[in-house]
């Protein structure tokens, strides 16, 4: 049974350029099924660290 939510990467077109200051997208998009991702990335400062919280001290 195909994935209908996969698709192929050589399919993915990067619209980025597209997007003004204010968020709005401004693309005419050609015929046919589209399904538009928005993602993005605010760094927090959080400092990921392993599950039992070991760091590496020290030089090696």
């Amino acid at each position: 049974m195909p994935n209908s939510d996969a698709f192929k990467k050589s399919e993915i077109i990067n619209i980025s350029n597209f997007v003004d200051a204010d968020g709005n997208l401004n693309w005419k998009a050609p015929k046919g099924k589209w399904k538009i991702i928005r993602m993005g990335h605010t760094s927090t400062g959080h400092e990921n660290a392993t599950g039992g919280a070991g760091k590496r001290t020290g030089s090696r």
